[in-house]
């Protein structure tokens, strides 16, 4: 149990939280109806809306 605490320590610590302005990870969301990939970085400079909501 020590060992998987120290576990989650440490990758706390290496994945430490970006600061305001910083440029945000790049990342991929798939298109499930033709097979296309829309990156992030492809709209670096323009305004970027996520609605991101959980329904359970």
């Amino acid at each position: 149990m020590r060992i998987f605490m120290a576990l989650i320590l440490l990758y706390g610590f290496a994945f430490a939280a970006p600061e305001i302005g910083d440029p945000a990870p790049d990342w991929t969301l798939p298109n499930l109806d033709n097979n296309q990939n829309y990156h992030l970085y492809d709209y670096m400079g323009k305004v970027v809306w996520i609605n991101w909501f959980w329904t359970g």
